[in-house]
């Protein structure tokens, strides 16, 4: 019936019991009720009374024919789409179930029962990192099958499965979109607080519901299932006149004492719009010990959190000072401007990943003599300065390049009408210019005469 692969069946083999008995084992009184007798035709109701009484005698293949049939007589029916696909997962076919309790929510959204089950099923595939940032458009519908809509405007595409949309860029999974209870007039923010990370860290999780914006950065090769080392901007939406700043302060202090033995807490700078803080707690059975510093600033609508989080049992100093200070920094703008900001970190980021990439490949050149590849990296107009002499001279320096040294940091500027890019190394010194010309960014020069002494 269900045209899917088998990846999701894998993938959910531990959680068939859990949601089978989670609903259909609830008393008779406690269970969902089915939408009013004048609602479904005299067939569907039969067959979902007779599938019920299957379900009860765990006769679940019994029960899956029961509920198709009444499926089949009112196909828009949410109620019934859970039962079956309650009885599905009980009968460990979780790709018939996942496709029914989708088909639950978007017929039935106010089905507490089917939300709940709905949502069960997401938070297990969510754990094992399919909807983290940068997943490919095929991995995710290779596991999750034919979405129950898609659209695509050129480079931007979205996936929707149940209530919750996977927006992609160029086929990468970009950001999650729980669709329920969105405001006509959408979820733009006013305002935001502008950071800088150290060099190392990228995005790895990104989600927005109609409540808060969540986005989780992780270190390295470290993902959000697994990491040692968090970095968290939270945006908690409209509640700026419910809860200052100072107050939420409070409520995350009340919170961890209620709950750890043994807490550390200390504000570090406060006032009743911006608060900075730090707390630690010991490891427990549930908790490994961590730390984390903490700042929450009020911005004209939104509440804003950002905080770094260690795993650790021992209090870093030197990192504490480092992460208190980068939070200290970050400043709250308005929205355009903060978009211009995050589009110009983006583009200095990009642009020092490129550089060192093409460093690696202009070494490789150079020791290959190979003179056409090495003009592709350079000026139009200065091409004609790579000669068979200068690679001569450069490898009689025995040169050896450290592309991480050598390139630190980028700082754009503009000259007539001209975007530059001037490269820095460890020592902040200058070892490059990039001009943009025709969307690419050429050197002004071999790179290597810069750190090798020009000959």
């Amino acid at each position: 019936m269900l045209s899917m692969t088998n990846t999701i069946q894998t993938l959910l083999c531990g959680v068939f019991l859990l949601l089978a008995i989670s609903s259909s084992s609830l008393p008779a009184d406690e269970k969902p009720p089915v939408t009013k007798t004048e609602e479904i035709s005299e067939s569907a109701k039969k067959e979902f009374e007779l599938g019920n009484s299957a379900m009860d005698r765990e006769e679940f293949e019994a029960a899956i024919e029961h509920f198709e049939a009444a499926v089949k007589a009112e196909p828009e029916n949410g109620v019934l789409h859970h039962a079956l696909g309650v009885a599905y997962m009980a009968n460990r076919n979780a790709n018939a179930g996942w496709y029914h309790f989708r088909m639950a929510v978007r017929y039935a959204p106010d089905n507490e029962a089917a939300v709940m089950d709905f949502l069960r099923t997401w938070k297990f595939l969510d754990n094992s990192g399919l909807f983290s940032v940068g997943t490919s458009a095929e991995t995710i519908m290779n596991t999750l099958g034919k979405p129950d809509q898609y659209e695509q405007n050129g480079i931007q595409s979205r996936a929707i499965y149940g209530f919750m949309s996977i927006n992609m860029i160029n086929q990468q999974l970009f950001s999650i979109l729980d669709l329920r209870n969105l405001p006509q007039e959408g979820l733009r923010s006013e305002d935001g607080l502008a950071f800088s990370l150290p060099e190392g860290w990228r995005v790895a999780y990104r989600i927005l519901t109609f409540e808060q914006g969540n986005t989780e950065f992780t270190q390295g090769e470290e993902t959000i299932q697994n990491w040692t080392e968090l970095f968290s901007s939270q945006r908690f939406i409209g509640i700026e006149e419910k809860q200052a700043a100072k107050k939420m302060l409070g409520n995350i202090r009340d919170s961890l004492t209620s709950s750890f033995n043994d807490v550390e807490f200390k504000v570090i700078e406060e006032s009743p719009d911006d608060v900075l803080f730090f707390w630690k707690i010991a490891e427990t059975n549930e908790h490994p010990a961590q730390y984390e510093i903490v700042r929450i600033v009020k911005g004209k609508s939104d509440l804003h959190r950002i905080a770094y989080t260690r795993k650790s049992d021992q209090k870093d100093d030197e990192n504490i000072k480092l992460w208190t200070e980068t939070l200290r920094s970050a400043k709250l703008m308005p929205a355009e401007e903060l978009r211009q900001y995050q589009q110009q970190a983006a583009l200095e980021h990009e642009i020092l990943q490129t550089t060192r990439i093409q460093l690696q490949k202009q070494e490789e050149y150079i020791r290959e003599s190979n003179i056409d590849q090495l003009k592709k990296f350079i000026l139009p107009e200065k091409q004609k300065e790579i000669t068979p002499e200068l690679l001569k001279k450069i490898e009689s320096k025995n040169f050896s390049i450290d592309e991480e040294s050598m390139v630190k940091r980028v700082e754009l500027i503009e000259e007539d009408d001209t975007r530059k890019a001037l490269i820095f190394n460890t020592k902040n010194e200058q070892v490059l210019t990039l001009i943009e010309k025709d969307n690419t960014w050429y050197a002004t020069e071999l790179w290597f005469t810069k750190s090798t002494g020009k000959p």
